[in-house]
């Protein structure tokens, strides 16, 4: 009896289409999400051995004096003093690890493929391309939102009466949640909804870190009412790693993480950069007067530390006063940008029908070019009085009741080497797909096939106190 090929070649051919069409640019490729992301430069730094080396100038070498003494000896400008801070690749060590690894993995059957090569199947018969872009596109979603994530890993709270049954989309039209039920509507408080994708897998644990369930499915997300549907799994535990087979112990103010990524914070995302009590790469911020001060980025609380408040005008003057001041020059060029979630978006166009601002649309075309910048006193000149002429971007995934200013030519990401510079598929015994073997433990082959692929980065501030955020906000959408 002879050998039929066709999967193996199949395979093989798959894999040859995927290196041509799919492999390069996952960077570039984003399209709905992940704004803050795209406008990041994309660098390619050499490693010295297994780190990067970034040095700031803390003290500039230079000295100036106003005197009517002529003759007096010159100034003393002194030595500039530097920082240095270094982002570290171990792949052994994660407590010393600060790259990222974005994995994703493709599985499909000889059955699957061999009725798909046959001349009477009418299907798709692209459906592994299609398995591949659907896992693409899940890369460059965690991706993009890499940078937003909090430090804690949270996506969301459960509202208060949050928790209701699933026989509608909307919260108020919902009815009570039924006791023993395996599925609910939870209505979550104002956040980035984009975080928590069609699909994905959360946990549920309470303000206090404790496991309430884990591996619940999310079925369906509502942005627009901030709502999701969830479902319990086979594979669902509480805390004592006991089954639970429905969602009554989940209550209001409980939070959301994705399964397993509970206090698993990035290194180099936003939330972690402006928490001066936070290291950055390593160096101590808040360790005495003038140590690494240059690390610190400005933060203006609109609260003044007391209750959460509305997004004002005057919030915006205080920014503006701080990014002049960092900028100097008034007719300076720059690339900053200032990256709000649309909680924060709603609340600017407030200001827009008050008449306290002016916004205009602006071209894809001058996203990525230089920005000219005139301030005063009062102000900037998004095209408005107060913040100038700006880039305003509403990013998915940036988090409500906060607004950061970023100057994005002082951001890069960095990657191992080049080999890693976008997505990398391992390679497989037919191009980048492998046999398995069962799962019995026999060790024999079975009938699946499956493939695997990372990605490396890790997103640096080159110039962290040139950085602001406006912080403080209410969250009410």
């Amino acid at each position: 009896m002879a050998i039929k090929p066709g999967v193996n070649a199949y395979l093989i051919a798959q894999s040859d289409t995927f290196r041509k069409e799919y492999a390069p640019g996952i960077s570039d490729q984003m399209r709905r999400f992940g704004k803050t992301t795209a406008l990041i430069n994309l660098k390619s730094r050499e490693l010295d051995n297994s780190r990067i080396e970034y040095e700031l100038k803390s003290l500039n070498n230079r000295s100036s004096r106003l005197s009517r003494d002529v003759m007096a000896p010159m100034p003393d400008p002194g030595i500039g003093q530097y920082t240095r801070f270094f982002v570290n690749f171990d792949h052994t060590s994660p407590e010393d690890n600060d790259f990222m690894a974005i994995e994703v993995a493709f599985r499909t059957t000889f059955v699957d493929i061999e009725k798909r090569m046959a001349a009477t199947w009418k299907g798709d018969t692209n459906y592994l391309d299609s398995d591949v872009e659907d896992g693409l596109a899940d890369v460059k979603e965690t991706f993009a939102k890499c940078i937003h994530l909090p430090a804690d890993g949270k996506l969301a709270t459960v509202a208060t009466g949050g928790k209701l049954d699933d026989d509608t989309d909307l919260a108020d039209d919902a009815s009570a949640y039924v006791n023993g039920s395996t599925t609910c509507l939870i209505k979550l408080d104002a956040t980035s909804i984009a975080r928590i994708g069609h699909g994905q897998m959360i946990e549920f644990r309470t303000a206090g870190g404790t496991l309430v369930v884990n591996n619940i499915l999310v079925t369906d997300v509502h942005p627009f009412y901030n709502t999701i549907n969830v479902k319990i799994t086979a594979d669902s535990v509480d805390s004592a790693g006991t089954a639970v087979t429905n969602l009554d112990n989940v209550a209001a103010a409980d939070q959301v993480f994705l399964s397993g990524n509970y206090n698993v914070s990035a290194s180099g995302t936003l939330d972690g950069f402006f928490n001066n009590d936070l290291a950055y790469y390593g160096k101590t911020r808040n360790g005495g007067a003038g140590v690494n001060d240059v690390l610190k980025p400005r933060r203006i609380d609109a609260s003044r530390g007391g209750a959460l408040v509305d997004l004002t005008d005057r919030a915006f003057q205080d920014v503006g006063r701080v990014a002049g001041w960092q900028l100097g020059d008034g007719n300076a060029k720059y690339s900053r940008a200032v990256v709000m979630s649309r909680n924060e978006t709603d609340g600017i166009r407030s200001l827009v029908k008050n008449g306290a601002f002016r916004m205009e649309p602006i071209l894809q075309s001058q996203i990525n070019g230089d920005i000219i910048r005139a301030t005063g006193h009062d102000g900037f000149v998004i095209h408005d009085t107060n913040l100038g002429t700006i880039l305003h971007v509403e990013d998915d995934f940036a988090e409500p009741g906060k607004i950061d200013l970023l100057d994005m030519k002082d951001w890069e990401m960095v990657v191992p080497n080049n080999a890693y510079k976008d997505l990398y598929m391992f390679e497989g015994t037919h191009g980048m797909w492998t046999r398995e073997t069962e799962s019995d433990g026999s060790g024999k082959p079975s009938k699946y096939y499956s493939a695997n692929g990372i990605k490396m980065f890790a997103f640096v501030c080159t110039r962290p106190l040139m950085q602001t955020r406006l912080m403080g906000l209410k969250t009410n959408m």
